[in-house]
């Protein structure tokens, strides 16, 4: 084989590599990074607070004044449903998607306790009564 050709196939897989190994650096510094979120958005629904929320994510109702800190465009007295929260990752705990109910805290029916009367006491026994009749 003539040293020309020798040169020129080293010269073209020289080039054909360099080629290569800039497309794979280029396409490496063009794809983003991937970034965790650092919250979990939550939206609030009807009758929900800001302790109910703290307590689905963290499982402590007193996290909901990180939840506050978070979050100072939202006022914890008024909120709306339909608002976002967002609830920081690093204090999400027990939860860490968004559940599929609200997480209102249920109010309890109270059932008034109705006397049994078929069970009548049997009258007290007659008694000494001490002292003047």
């Amino acid at each position: 084989m003539p040293k020309a050709v020798k040169y020129i196939l080293i010269a073209t897989f020289s080039l054909i590599t360099t080629c290569c190994a800039g497309n794979r650096q280029a396409h490496h510094e063009i794809s983003p990074e991937v970034r965790m979120p650092e919250y979990i958005l939550h939206r609030i629904l009807p009758g929900e607070t800001l302790a109910s929320i703290a307590a689905w994510y963290t499982g402590q109702e007193g996290e909901w004044r990180e939840l506050a800190k978070c979050n100072p465009s939202l006022d914890p007295r008024r909120l709306k449903p339909g608002n976002l929260v967002k609830i920081p990752l690093r204090i999400a705990t027990r939860h860490t998607t968004p559940p599929s109910h609200s997480t209102a805290l249920r109010k309890r029916r109270i059932t008034p306790v109705r006397a049994d009367h078929s069970k009548e006491i049997p009258p007290a026994l007659p008694c000494e009564v001490f002292g003047p009749r």
